[in-house]
């Protein structure tokens, strides 16, 4: 409501965000985030659409207007009529009321021209709780259909339900290949035995449930093939080149196969059909361009539409973020009219298509920041939850006959790690954790004075910025974003401020407080995606990765925010960190695109490479010693190495192998100030197993 009062202080105006933190939240430092949530939920009393806003209009990177004007109705005892206000219709504006001279009785005015916005407000909420109300508020209870040890995935049942194909790496974890396995009961048969490297993975049921469809990767390469259950008869329909993470679809006629894929090396990814007659392919979807792309799609119960997930997030970024930040949209394969169907902008984790046809079930991390199971109506757009756990819920799959679902819960986190090394001779000489929980730990910073250790965790529901000390005691947190996306904290070379980034939808800024958590700032404000930030070693400046001009290239700003932002680099950069060697300043970076270190001289601009195998998702897992880099070296099929290459010699020393899963995809290797200790995120995904739902029987 307080948000409502701001905007129609000024309708047809526009209210900046900075004006509506300040009245709404009274100060207190929140996430942009929160805002823009408060919006839609505002939007949602409305009944606006965000995409074609009637009532509340987005000023993209300044703020938002309340488009609706109200006429006054002034009863004989001069009060307003708020059961006579239509909307819209062409009014004085409020600010006019307040300005005027005849301030007593234009205020009461005022004040029945705002109530009456809140009864209208208050009525569409009304309506909006009791169609809620009228939903049953019963509670699907789920069993376990695996057990097994070794994480089982991509579920799917068979038409009649009563068969489970999944994913599996088998009791010795030997490969991940499709198993069949009875629902009520039995032990798992392995369908397909791929041999490594390999893995075979999403497959699909022919309607007759006498073939399955699947996704082959190996050694780089990706094939569609279509296998008979019941003989070791394979068929290789289409190659499906790199993308082996989103799922594919079977048409219940069994006509088409729908699945992502790359029209051309770098354009977004766009949703496919292929002919299962003559193997024809045609393009379903052509993505905006700068987005990751179309995704897991999955076909309407008739067939005539396909339902699939829309990537937001700029094509470069997703994978250093996450691709399936975005939302649910519907294509009509006819006419290839797609429709949006959610506005979260939040992360989907699968979808399918309830048997009706009425509702889409999918796995979100809207509203609460964990990811639980949804549904949404397709005929008012209601969306409701179904399932929650401690777990991650993903990848739901209804059986086509039935009212039964399968979907995935994952349990697991990333803690973060220390190794301590012997000075000298860079040996091992322990590993430890510094911090484990049942969340999520990731992305540590080590103060100057080798203290504290600043990093991301989302104990408190969201992902946030917390320190400690160097142990991982007495955790405190100082944010409190209740959004999405904060992260990338590292402190000041005095010790005394942090900086970090925070998301708001489809661009990021960088940030700096207090090491106490207050007074934040903001230090850029573009509409690009600011990110990784690092500070020069005076303090002076803030280096950042930034997608401004539509590549992407290291930037730098005042710490201070005074002044425009500085381009580094010319020919590409992303991650940064500046030091001095023989009394110059030098710049390492990696880029978004390439794999390697590169290092600039920042006097003559001079850019060289630094001859190492770091792969480019490993963009953070690196950090500059006095003499040299240490990194996380890949080896395939193998593991993972920390090691570390000396600038003089051109030397390369293997430190240690890296146990456990490692987590490139939240890189924070840190060197402390000393060279005595070294701290990385881990991966630890514990347990995963199938479960099965039967809403036929939900009491």
């Amino acid at each position: 409501m307080r948000l409502l009062l701001c905007l129609a202080e000024k309708p047809g105006e526009v209210c900046t965000r900075d004006e509506l933190h300040e009245q709404v939240w009274n100060g207190a430092i929140v996430g942009s985030d929160s805002l823009s949530r408060a919006v839609l939920e505002l939007r949602k009393a409305f009944g606006d659409d965000p995409s074609d806003p009637h009532f509340v209009t987005t000023i993209r990177s300044v703020g938002y207007s309340l488009d609706v004007r109200v006429t006054e109705s002034v009863g004989s005892d001069g009060h307003v009529n708020s059961n006579d206000i239509p909307i819209p219709i062409l009014s004085v504006p409020i600010s006019a009321l307040s300005q005027s001279k005849e301030s007593a009785g234009l205020l009461r005015k005022r004040y029945g021209l705002i109530m009456g916005f809140l009864v209208i407000v208050a009525a569409a909420v009304s309506w909006f709780v009791a169609d809620l109300e009228r939903v049953p508020r019963s509670v699907p209870v789920p069993r376990a259909l695996t057990t097994d040890l070794n994480i089982e995935f991509d579920g799917a049942l068979s038409p009649n339900g009563e068969r489970l194909a999944f994913v599996w790496s088998g009791p010795d974890g030997d490969n991940l290949d499709i198993y069949l396995k009875p629902v009520e009961g039995g032990s798992a048969v392995r369908l397909t035995d791929h041999p490594p490297p390999g893995f075979d993975g999403t497959p699909n049921w022919s309607a007759d449930g006498a073939r399955i469809a699947f996704m082959r990767s190996y050694r780089g390469d990706c094939n569609i093939i279509v296998r008979q259950i019941d003989r070791r008869d394979e068929r290789i329909l289409a190659p499906c080149r790199e993308h082996t993470e989103s799922s594919m679809s079977w048409s219940s006629d069994g006509s088409w196969i729908a699945y992502a894929d790359r029209k051309f090396p770098n354009s977004p990814y766009s949703l496919f059909l292929l002919s299962t007659q003559d193997l024809q392919l045609s393009e379903l979807t052509r993505t905006p361009v700068g987005l990751y792309g179309d995704f897991d799609p999955y076909f309407s119960p008739d067939g005539s539409k396909v339902a699939f997930i829309r990537g937001e997030i700029e094509g470069n970024l997703a994978h250093l973020v996450s691709a399936a930040i975005g939302d649910i949209h519907v294509v009509d394969i006819e006419t290839l009219e797609v429709t949006r169907i959610t506005n979260d902008h939040r992360q989907i984790n699968g979808l399918t298509w309830s048997p009706d046809g009425s509702n889409i079930l999918f796995s979100s991390d809207r509203d609460t920041g964990t990811f639980n199971l949804w549904k949404v109506s397709l005929d008012n757009g209601v969306i409701r939850p179904v399932l929650s756990s401690r777990g991650i819920l993903k990848n739901p799959s209804y059986s086509a006959n039935t009212n039964r679902f399968v979907f995935g819960e994952y349990t697991g986190d990333t803690d973060i790690r220390k190794i301590s090394l012997a000075n000298e001779e860079r040996t091992l000489s322990e590993f430890s954790t510094v911090y484990s929980s049942t969340f999520d730990e990731s992305l540590p910073r080590i103060s100057p004075d080798g203290s504290r250790i600043v990093f991301v965790s989302n104990r408190s529901g969201y992902p946030e910025i917390w320190a400690s000390d160097i142990e991982g005691i007495s955790p405190i947190q100082l944010t409190t974003y209740e959004g999405n996306y904060v992260g990338s904290p590292d402190w000041s070379p005095d010790g005394e401020h942090i900086s970090f980034v925070a998301f708001d939808g489809n661009s990021a800024d960088v940030m700096v407080m207090h090491r106490s958590g207050k007074a934040v700032r903001r230090i850029t404000t573009s509409e690009a995606y600011d990110l990784v930030p690092s500070w020069s070693s005076d303090g002076r400046w803030i280096y950042f990765g930034s997608n401004r001009f539509g590549t992407w290239n290291v930037w730098k700003k005042r710490s201070d925010g005074a002044g425009e932002g500085i381009k580094v680099t010319s020919h590409g950069g992303f991650s940064t960190r500046e030091s001095t060697f023989d009394g110059e300043k030098v710049l390492f970076f990696t880029k978004v695109r390439d794999d390697g270190l590169f290092r600039q001289d920042l006097a003559s601009g001079k850019v060289s490479l630094v001859d190492i195998p770091l792969y480019r998702k490993d963009w953070g897992n690196w950090d500059i010693a006095t003499d040299g880099v240490y990194f996380i070296q890949r080896k395939w099929g193998i593991g993972w190495y920390l090691s570390f290459f000396e600038f003089d010699s051109g030397d390369l020393q293997e430190v240690t192998k890296v146990e456990g899963n490692w987590a490139w995809t939240l890189p924070g290797v840190h060197i402390s100030p000393d060279q005595s200790m070294l701290l990385y995120t881990e991966s630890d995904l514990t347990n995963g197993d199938l479960l099965l739902v039967d809403e036929s029987s939900t009491p």
